[in-house]
């Protein structure tokens, strides 16, 4: 959440916000053109998701090159600083090792700066956010570059039309700076958790160290992503809501004092 009235009394140092950018791939996807084996036309993915179309990466495209295009966008909406720490918030690494972020560095011109990465799922962008903020707060770092990107179309099953009506490709950035807390643009707030519990809702259960230890035990189907829908519907309601009044408390705010939501969630059901 960020603001630029005085909930909260400034002074103290936090983080702000400098730059902002995106970059999905070109190729648009429409309900129209999805695979014939789904059985799926325009009228049931609207009905079900809101969707209309997304952006799938072509042969070849790779996470590193999204999140490059994203970032070298939103560092020029920032005026072009020079970031001191670099995160990389992905589920869909190019290569398990070594890191992203050293080297989304390194491409920026970046060769000291500190970087590493985030995997988190859909909540990596903002748990990096988290990180990001702390790391200026904690003085250890005086500017962020931070990008979110996936290329979740080389998980999506071939089969399974539940997860590749929804996701799909692309990356966002933002550049944040040392400032003062409860400035203009300043990050005000967080409300973090987990529940491990429901590990199996979504995930990959192939393509790493329990299929290497393991072999037998695993199929190819599953290094592909599984989720399952109703049950995930149900907690995003209910979680997001939770979430998002524990941020209003924190800052202080009402529902009145809001005129932009945005959620990080595809499935317009579940942001209505």
């Amino acid at each position: 959440m960020t603001s630029a009235d005085a909930h909260r009394p400034a002074g103290r140092s936090g983080a702000v916000l400098e730059g902002l950018a995106g970059w999905v791939p070109p190729r648009r996807v429409t309900n129209d053109e999805l695979p014939a084996v789904w059985d799926v036309d325009d009228t049931w993915v609207r009905r079900r998701t809101g969707i209309t179309a997304r952006h799938w990466a072509g042969p070849g495209v790779r996470t590193g090159e999204l999140a490059l295009e994203a970032a070298v966008r939103a560092l020029a909406v920032a005026g072009n600083p020079v970031p001191d720490t670099v995160l990389v918030a992905t589920s869909t690494p190019d290569v398990p090792l070594p890191a992203m972020a050293p080297l989304l560095a390194t491409r920026l011109g970046l060769d000291r700066a500190a970087a590493w990465d985030i995997a988190a799922a859909c909540s990596g962008f903002g748990y990096g956010l988290a990180t990001a903020v702390g790391v200026i707060a904690s003085g250890a770092a005086e500017r962020v570059l931070l990008v979110g990107a996936e290329v979740y179309s080389t998980l999506v099953d071939p089969a399974d039309r539940s997860a590749g009506t929804v996701f799909a490709d692309g990356a966002g950035a933002v550049v944040l700076r040392r400032g003062a807390h409860g400035g203009p643009g300043s990050v005000l707030a967080f409300d973090l958790g987990s529940d491990g519990s429901g590990h199996e809702l979504i995930q990959v259960p192939g393509g790493g160290a329990a299929e290497r230890a393991d072999p037998a035990a695993h199929t190819p189907a599953d290094r592909h992503f599984r989720m399952r829908g109703r049950e995930v519907f149900r907690h995003a309601v209910t979680r997001m809501t939770e979430s998002s009044r524990a941020v209003l408390d924190r800052t202080a705010w009402t529902t009145d004092d809001v005129d932009r939501f945005v959620a990080h969630q595809a499935n317009a059901r579940i942001l209505e």
